[in-house]
């Protein structure tokens, strides 16, 4: 059975700090509507941005934890959610992940219409 959380986790490093992965979900989000999403809640502090034309890195605080949202284009453009080292509060990496979920269903929403055959799991939960 796979876990929610994962279990083998990529690292990365941005700004001098190091992130793993942590979620065993990958949404193809794109970098401005994200960024106008994290802009517009109040919870999150964005660190730092970084983009170009193969990936792009939105360095958040949150809840006093560090969080990183990875895009490799590159690599098919799915987005990862990252915590900062060490850090291993899932309910605040949930709630992380709780903010993105308008983005979520939008992105696989949008994925979705182009492959009509297979639903996700997340949009089941999301009942559309």
């Amino acid at each position: 059975m796979t876990s929610f959380f994962e279990t083998d986790r990529d690292e990365f490093v941005f700004d001098g700090r190091t992130y793993q992965d942590f979620f065993n979900l990958y949404p193809n989000l794109l970098y401005e509507p994200t960024l106008q999403h994290v802009l517009s809640l109040d919870d999150l502090k964005v660190l730092r941005c970084f983009e170009d034309s193969e990936d792009w890195r939105i360095a958040i605080e949150f809840q006093d934890i560090g969080f990183l949202l990875e895009t490799q284009v590159g690599c098919g453009g799915a987005t990862l959610f990252c915590v900062s080292d060490n850090q291993e509060d899932q309910l605040k990496m949930l709630a992380f992940l709780g903010c993105f979920l308008p983005l979520i269903r939008d992105s696989w929403h949008i994925a979705s219409c182009n492959k009509p055959a297979n639903r996700s799991w997340i949009a089941t939960l999301l009942n559309w």
